[in-house]
């Protein structure tokens, strides 16, 4: 009877360990302020409490990140209006305008056309299908955020693997009809109707050893990984750069920002290498299965049964031009979309200017548009927010210019009801709380004692050992965790890192950002895994069974890529002087915390 009790009183507190933890955390925590009461010390306390939430998850993300907004004024850690700042400033109002964008490419079908030509360019065979589902993927990456690519991408393809499943089902269907038989595998005759026909068992069997049925399941991984890795090419794919370059402005000034056209330089040949050696793995694991089905479940007629075994009689169906289903959903697709239309060329006008604008800022030695205003005034804010606001200004139509006609409603490219509907508000607060955190850590000098041990543990240990030691290690432990609490968590701590040893922080960050995305074994990873998942329906199983090949094959590129092409591109050697200052102003932090 106690016993029962016990497993009573366990499940009641399973179920509401929500509200046990929300109340009970900031009380098991309160020690730590009360023994250090000093702004580090209640930083400090702020700063755990944040990251058991955001581990735990008792409440959702986005209000976890409002705790700073509350904690630290309460706290007399900062003033509201200082961390107000950080869920306004220059950062986010950049996010907010390209999710707008992304929005854009959604409401005009520009995606689909994207995706559907790709297909089409490169053909229906299914290896040539996953090239263009993964090439389409990590081009629209880079343009939108990848959390955004994951519906647009989904549909198509799913719409894709159902016809492969449903032509197979009709070939075997048509074999089995014809009188043929299954090779390599015993059949009894009371596996079979009355009318000679396989049972449902037995057809439910075939179907479950379908190659393209199971070979579309890597088809719709490869999708996931082609918008990872698209989506690090450029700053703007993922929210990982924007966060970390908020944090770096409010430590060490705007000096610090990694750049766009810097970014692309160093990141778009590393993730091409790397999609191309994902590619393969991938196809590798396609060919693995069809070659599985093919010695289970070939279909041959009588005439051909004497022919089993020699390669050139085989079929080969990797190898087959898919004319049929897929082929002619793809070419239906495309015949509803029409020829392209006056929002979607303003579309393409719209963001290839905006990617100009991003690159052609102030490089080392080359003026961009910055020059042309005062000095600080202007930034790639400026930039993104005037090609969203066309968004709202040119018409979605030709028809709108007719002054013939009677005149109708003038539409616009976007609604601002359509983009309220669909751009996800919670980031905007989540990246704010992110930023307020990261500069009360920085102005309390709550790390300051880290950053010692890191300086006397650490300074004689290779920057080579140390970014293979930050990438492995945050790879892993996002995979458990998640990226946004793990580059939270992090990004203080790389920075410390680099002060410590002197070197460049740039060099430390950038792998960090990039590890943090590649991490593609568990749903829980990152946000575009979660929402792969329920579009997918994809097992955890094949994810990990796909993905550890994946984890490494990035992971070996970006240490390649960081310790040789990455100092030609962001000049590791040379400590800049924003880092000299941060460094110069964190030793006095220190002292006087001693003292």
């Amino acid at each position: 009877m106690g016993c029962l009790e016990d497993h009573k009183v366990l499940r009641l507190l399973l179920a509401k360990r929500n509200i046990f933890i929300v109340l009970l955390l900031p009380i098991l925590l309160l020690p730590l302020p009360i023994a250090v009461p000093t702004p580090a010390g209640k930083c400090g306390y702020v700063a755990l409490l944040m990251v058991v939430f955001l581990l735990t998850e008792p409440i959702p993300l986005p209000i976890t990140c409002l705790l700073p907004a509350i904690l630290f004024p309460v706290l007399s850690i900062q003033s509201a209006k200082t961390v107000a700042a950080s869920y306004a400033n220059d950062v986010l109002i950049f996010v907010i305008a390209i999710m707008i964008i992304a929005t854009a490419i959604e409401g005009t079908n520009l995606h689909r056309r994207i995706v559907l030509r790709c297909l089409i360019v490169i053909g229906t065979k299914p290896y040539r299908i996953l090239i263009g589902l993964m090439s389409s993927a990590f081009l629209l990456s880079m343009l939108v955020p990848n959390l955004a690519v994951v519906p647009m991408m989904m549909p198509i393809a799913l719409g894709i693997t159902k016809e492969l499943d449903k032509e197979e089902r009709m070939k075997r269907e048509k074999n089995s009809a014809s009188g043929r038989k299954v090779s390599n595998v015993e059949i009894e005759m009371d596996s079979k109707d009355d009318n000679g026909k396989l049972t449902q068992q037995d057809e439910d069997q075939r179907q479950e050893i379908d190659c393209y049925y199971r070979g579309g399941k890597y088809m719709l991984l490869g999708i996931l990984y082609g918008l990872n890795l698209g989506g690090s090419a450029t700053l703007i794919g993922t929210t990982q750069p924007p966060i970390a370059n908020g944090y770096m402005v409010g430590r060490y000034g705007p000096g610090s920002v990694i750049s766009y056209g810097k970014w692309i330089a160093f990141a778009l040949p590393l993730e091409l290498v790397s999609s191309f050696f994902v590619y393969l793995w991938v196809i590798f694991l396609m060919w693995k299965v069809t070659r599985k089905t093919k010695n289970k479940n070939v279909y041959v007629s009588e005439s051909e049964e004497d022919n089993i075994g020699n390669d050139d009689m085989q079929p080969k169906d990797g190898d087959k031009e898919l004319d049929g289903g897929v082929k002619a959903y793809i070419k239906q697709e495309s015949l509803k979309l029409g020829g392209l239309t006056w929002a979607e060329g303003c579309t393409i006008a719209l963001i290839t200017s905006l990617t100009a604008l991003l690159c052609l800022t102030d490089m080392d030695d080359v003026d961009g548009w910055f020059a042309l205003f005062p000095d600080g005034y202007t930034s790639n804010t400026c930039a993104t927010c005037l090609i969203a606001l066309l968004f709202f200004v040119l018409p979605r139509d030709l028809k709108q210019f007719n002054l013939i006609d009677k005149p109708t409603k003038y539409t616009s490219i976007l609604e601002w009801t359509y983009v309220v509907a669909r751009v996800p508000w919670g980031v905007i607060i989540t990246l704010g709380g992110y930023f307020a955190l990261g500069s009360a850590l920085q102005a309390t000098g709550a790390l300051a004692g880290f950053q010692d041990f890191l300086s006397e543990n650490l300074v004689k240990v290779d920057s080579w050992i140390i970014v293979l030691a930050i990438t492995i290690f945050v790879s892993l432990f996002t995979e458990v965790v998640g990226n946004m609490a793990v580059l939270l968590v992090f990004l203080p701590i790389v920075t410390s890192l680099a002060e410590a040893t002197n070197n460049h922080p740039h060099l430390f960050v950038i792998p960090l950002i990039l590890a943090d995305q590649m991490s593609l074994m568990l749903p829980i990873a990152t946000v575009p895994n979660l929402v792969f998942v329920t579009y997918a329906n994809t097992s955890t199983i094949d994810m990990i069974k796909c993905g550890w090949m994946v984890n490494i094959i990035c992971l070996f590129f970006v240490n390649l890529f960081i310790n040789t092409y990455g100092y030609v591109i962001f000049d590791f050697d040379t400590l800049p002087d924003w880092a000299s200052i941060a460094t110069t102003t964190m030793s006095t932090v220190t002292n006087a915390t001693i003292v």
